[in-house]
């Protein structure tokens, strides 16, 4: 059987069937919500030099972000740092809520070097953070640096 609809019956219709699966929706509200941003690490290394300086890392919380800035000792000046943002997980299956590793690892860059222990400073943050308290821990080549609980505001 083949009905053809007129204007009127065909917007009658389409603005029935439209509400009553809107409403047979459960969660409808959860389709139009945007996800939950995750937070985002910007990582930079800035000059290496010959020097031997204590090795250190601080943090401080601000507006939707957590700052850094720390000094890692490589062998040599000619190393590249390389950053990754780690969620930690509290037990084999579970995530630790609000609880990120900034892991820091030094590479070797293939070039001839001078020999005489570097010292690399960087600075970065995680951008993307709802407001509440967060535990951060930093490592340098895997050795914990820090690990300290941070204030984010709003």
């Amino acid at each position: 059987m083949n009905k053809n609809f007129t204007r009127r019956e065909f917007l009658r219709v389409s603005s029935f069937l439209g509400v009553s699966g809107l409403f047979g929706l459960e969660s409808c509200d959860q389709l139009f919500q945007p996800a939950a941003t995750q937070p985002q690490l910007a990582f930079r290394q800035l000059e290496s030099s010959c020097a031997s300086a204590d090795e250190m890392v601080q943090l401080q919380g601000d507006f939707g972000r957590i700052e850094f800035v720390g000094l890692m000792n490589t062998p040599t000046p000619c190393y590249n740092l390389h950053a990754e943002l780690r969620a930690m997980r509290c037990g084999p299956t579970s995530r630790c809520p609000n609880t990120y590793e900034i892991a820091i690892t030094a590479i070797v860059q293939d070039v001839n070097c001078i020999e005489c222990v570097g010292t690399v400073p960087y600075e970065g943050e995680i951008r993307g953070l709802a407001p509440g308290m967060y535990t951060i821990v930093v490592a340098h080549d895997d050795r914990r640096m820090a690990s300290e609980q941070v204030h984010v505001g709003r």
